[in-house]
């Protein structure tokens, strides 16, 4: 069975976009006002976020001077077979979760709602580890929670911590 490969441009084009949106609005949030309490939730994002694009664009592109087949794309079906579909229920779902996490957020808190989306969105990508999923979000939780509340001039509103 052969495998097709197909040039990453598609993947490089959007991160370099989500990369040049974000750096622009880095840009614009630091021209207007350079106080702390203006980038205290942009500038560590905004790094988050280029580092991420730019580890992207550096995988896709070793991806295509190896001739690797890009993580997205399938070897090609044989004669006769048919491709698989994307399947388009995972980022809808991921969607609705982050709805509803938003909504929750006054009723649940911010630790809560925090674990519990971390939690059921880790279930979405992989059903096999609950327990893992578990640890991970309370983790992920209880840090964000302390973080923010070092760093913020206000409490943010919990149910537990």
């Amino acid at each position: 069975m052969s495998t097709t490969t197909r040039q990453p441009t598609g993947q490089i084009i959007f991160a370099a976009a989500i990369a040049a949106a974000t750096a622009w609005y880095l840009w614009d949030s630091m021209t207007r006002s350079m106080a702390v309490g203006n980038l205290i939730f942009v500038l560590p994002l905004a790094c988050i976020v280029l580092l991420f694009c730019a580890a992207v664009i550096a995988q896709e592109v070793m991806r295509a001077t190896r001739g690797a087949t890009p993580a997205n794309t399938t070897p090609a079906v044989e004669a006769g077979a048919e491709a698989e579909s994307v399947p388009t229920l995972k980022p809808l779902a991921g969607l609705a979760l982050l709805a509803l996490y938003i909504g929750s957020l006054n009723v649940l808190g911010f630790d809560v709602g925090t674990i519990l989306f971390v939690f059921l969105l880790l279930l979405l990508q992989n059903p096999k580890r609950p327990l893992s999923a578990a640890l991970y979000a309370v983790l992920f939780g209880i840090g964000a929670v302390l973080m923010f509340q070092l760093m913020l001039p206000y409490r943010l509103p919990t149910l537990i911590l």
